[in-house]
C-alpha cells in the first residue's frame, strides 16, 4: 500500500512515505553551449516526478498550477549520475474552488559520485498541482456496487525536524 499512497488508511500519512526518486546518467544531448546539462532538462525531468508523485498520492491525475520555487545551486555536467528524489511536502484546501485541493511537491536533484561516496545536491524545485476532492469510485463500485465514497486528498505530516523546518519554510505557522 505505501507504493500507492492514496489507498492507505487513515486520513494523514508522513511526508517520507510520499516519496519517489529515479536516476540517470547525464548525455551529451542534454547539454548547453556552456557544455553544462541544460537547467530547461533538469526542470522537465523534475516536474515529470513531481507529477508522479503527486498522481500517486492523491490517487488521480493532477492538474499543473504552478512552480513555486526553483533554486540553481551547482552545475551538472555531462557524464554525472544525477539522483532526483521527490515527496509531497504539504496539502491545504484550495483556495479557489472549495472541492479542491492544493498539492505541494518538492524535488531535489543531487549529483551522485559513488567514487568519492559524495552526493551534492544541485537543484532544489517546487511544484503545485491541484486535485478535485469530490466522490471518488473505490474498488467496490469497480466491482460493481454502486456506491462511491468521499476521497479527500490526505495531510502530509513531517516525522523529523528536518522535514518540519521545510514545511515550516514555505507555510510559517502550518508545520503540522
Amino acid at each position: 500500500m505505501i507504493d500507492m499512497p492514496s489507498l492507505t488508511s487513515g486520513n494523514a500519512m508522513l511526508m517520507r512515505d510520499t516519496a519517489m526518486q529515479n536516476t540517470f546518467v547525464c548525455q551529451p544531448q542534454q547539454r548547453n553551449i556552456h557544455g553544462r546539462v541544460f537547467g530547461g532538462f533538469i526542470m522537465r525531468r523534475a516536474y515529470e516526478l513531481a507529477f508522479a508523485t503527486a498522481y500517486m498520492f492523491a490517487g488521480q491525475r493532477p492538474t499543473f498550477k504552478e512552480v513555486d520555487e526553483v533554486t540553481f545551486m551547482r552545475p551538472v555536467d555531462v557524464g554525472d549520475l544525477l539522483k532526483f528524489r521527490s515527496c509531497i511536502i504539504h496539502t491545504a484546501a484550495s483556495a479557489s474552488c472549495p472541492n479542491k485541493a492544493t498539492i505541494y511537491a518538492e524535488v531535489v536533484a543531487s549529483v551522485a559520485q559513488p567514487e568519492q561516496v559524495a552526493s551534492n545536491m544541485s537543484n532544489m524545485l517546487t511544484f503545485v498541482f491541484e486535485v478535485s476532492q469530490d466522490h471518488v469510485a473505490d474498488a467496490d463500485t469497480r466491482k460493481g456496487s454502486s456506491a462511491a465514497s468521499p476521497r479527500t486528498v490526505k495531510r502530509v505530516l513531517p516525522a523529523t525536524n528536518e522535514e518540519a523546518q521545510k514545511v515550516y519554510q514555505f507555510f510559517p505557522g502550518q508545520a503540522g
